[in-house]
């Protein structure tokens, strides 16, 4: 399963929950506050969404079936490009569950759920906001390509890869979203935030040079597809 993301740019979060469905109306309201958000209340199945979208963010209710919190946690910690993944865990008032840190690979957040959904959207929106902060000094890798967010640089096999700010940013786009097939207005809203005076064609224009600048030889293939009529995504056997 692949999935499109059509709309402009906004964080995808997973929402895994019980069957008591104590945070069914968050993936609603959630949207709200600029979010995309997908709700799974089976752990295999989000385990599937985890690997096939590998969502900004992912909120585990403390109470899941099938495995525990800190077990679903430790299995998104474990799959390849999940560095850039936050995970939060949502206990329950009274819980006397232990607290695992970031560095024994926990969550990047506990947060303790409150009565007001308001609330507890403003600390789900704090800790993102956080550790997104924190995230800005690490690097992005897919395949051969390595993207270093603090100096600003990109390598493929070791070799430097000039860059405009507009590619690196769009470059930057795809390493998040690996698995993903991103459409124009994603990737532009992404890239300039609103996007009323940009042309749809004026990302085609930097794609372009982002392609020929990323061949490490003329006749390689461009590391990103064009999937017709719903935008592009990077080549998939590339980072095999």
């Amino acid at each position: 399963m692949v999935t499109i993301l059509r709309t402009g740019f906004h964080p995808l979060m997973l929402i895994v929950d019980d069957k008591s469905n104590s945070l069914t109306s968050l993936e609603s309201n959630i949207k709200l506050h600029g979010f995309n958000a997908h709700y799974e209340s089976n752990a295999q199945n989000a385990m599937k969404f985890i690997n096939t979208s590998l969502p900004n963010i992912v909120v585990i209710s403390e109470k899941i079936n099938e495995i525990s919190a800190m077990e679903l946690c430790y299995y998104v910690r474990s799959i390849d490009n999940s560095h850039n993944m936050i995970v939060m865990i949502i206990k329950y008032p009274g819980s006397m569950e232990k607290e695992i840190s970031r560095e024994q690979n926990g969550p990047d957040a506990y947060i303790v759920l409150d009565k007001d959904e308001n609330d507890l959207i403003a600390k789900i929106k704090y800790n993102y906001a956080l550790n997104r902060s924190l995230e800005s000094n690490k690097a992005l890798k897919y395949g051969d390509i390595e993207m270093n967010l603090s100096s600003y640089t990109v390598t493929r096999q070791g070799k430097y890869i000039k860059l405009g700010p507009t590619e690196f940013k769009i470059l930057q786009c795809f390493l998040e979203y690996p698995k993903n097939i991103l459409s124009r207005e994603f990737l532009m809203s992404y890239v300039w935030g609103k996007v009323d005076s940009i042309e749809p064609r004026t990302i085609d224009v930097h794609i372009n040079r982002l392609r020929n600048a990323l061949k490490l030889f003329k006749d390689e293939l461009p590391i990103i597809e064009t999937i017709r009529s719903l935008g592009y995504c990077l080549r998939r056997n590339f980072n095999e």
